[in-house]
């Protein structure tokens, strides 16, 4: 997991050199998509470019969105055996094993308001909602109460950054 980020970070940093060096960056003034705007006529000049940005900006979209609406009903079963919320939150479907009632209530919850919203406001508020899913995610960890090192299991080993931030501060890059 932690080559997979690396890996994207990368990628990411180097398309945003390439691409901030191939149009001046005045031109991204009040652009709402600055990658397909790169490939169009008065740019690059890419439309086939152009299309596939267009195409894999849904793909991603919609996978991200998908994520969150297979992740809810879980959670909402998991605060329902918890007390939480009703019971019928917990309900199993026969057939499929999956949270029923809460899948359901999930797609209502999320798709009807969709229907009376634009585009722009679906893609800031799915950055917003991913953003703050991982900060309580980074502060539900912060809470996890420390456990007694348990011989034959993985510990996760203490390093304290008394060690390298010393290290870090006097490094010199030029």
């Amino acid at each position: 997991m932690i080559y997979s980020l690396v890996i994207c970070t990368v990628v990411y940093i180097l398309l945003t050199l390439v691409l901030t060096g191939a149009v001046n960056y005045r031109n991204f003034e009040g652009v709402g998509d600055p990658l397909a705007f790169i490939f169009e006529k008065d740019n690059l000049n890419i439309g086939w470019m152009q299309f596939l940005v267009a195409i894999v900006a849904v793909v991603a979209m919609t996978s991200v969105l998908l994520v969150f609406q297979m992740g809810q009903p879980r959670i909402w079963m998991s605060m329902s055996r918890d007390g939480l919320l009703p019971p019928v939150f917990q309900k199993i479907h026969p057939k499929y094993k999956t949270p029923s009632f809460a899948t359901i209530i999930t797609g209502l919850v999320v798709g009807v308001p969709i229907l009376f919203t634009d585009k722009t406001f679906v893609l800031d508020f799915t950055s917003i909602a991913t953003l703050f899913a991982f900060v309580l995610v980074c502060g539900g960890v912060l809470l996890i109460p420390r456990r007694e090192k348990t011989e034959g299991r993985f510990n996760m080993p203490f390093i304290s950054s008394k060690i390298y931030f010393p290290l870090l501060k006097n490094l010199k890059l030029k």
